[in-house]
């Protein structure tokens, strides 16, 4: 009795592979590609100083101010909306932790959103070699404790 295999894929014959041995080896270049390529940028950045392993804030903060203006708009500036992004997760991510185990988190809503990025940009100004996520624990401290 065959066993299916040897058969073409089609009604009556369920054990027939639907994909072709020659699709299957195209996409399995394709993807031995895209991850060489990924590890090849990921160690070009790496060697200027740039670090994205730990998202956007895990990078020097004179890295990502560098060409910031002191008027940039969070929400024209994909990077500026990053970083605000990263930080409010970031800070929610405390929360969830810190409330999980008893504890207070941060009031994000003590300040508005342009005062947090306030903070990270003056931060990030001020202190060039530091970490993104350095300002973003210098900002924790200027919220309020949730109840």
């Amino acid at each position: 009795m065959a066993s299916g295999w040897d058969k073409e894929p089609g009604p009556g014959n369920d054990y027939a592979s639907s994909v072709s041995s020659r699709n299957w080896i195209a996409t399995a270049v394709f993807l031995l590609i895209v991850i060489v390529g990924i590890i090849g940028a990921t160690a070009a950045l790496a060697e200027e100083g740039r670090s994205f392993g730990g998202g956007v804030m895990a990078s020097k903060c004179g890295h990502l101010v560098e060409g910031m203006t002191d008027s940039v708009s969070v929400g024209r500036h994909p990077l500026a909306f990053a970083m605000l992004s990263w930080a409010e997760g970031y800070i929610t991510a405390i929360n969830v932790e810190s409330v999980s185990k008893g504890g207070k988190g941060f009031d994000l809503n003590s300040l508005t959103g342009a005062e947090i990025w306030a903070s990270i940009y003056g931060f990030c100004k001020r202190n060039p070699d530091e970490f993104g996520f350095a300002a973003v624990i210098d900002t924790m401290k200027k919220l309020k404790a949730s109840d």
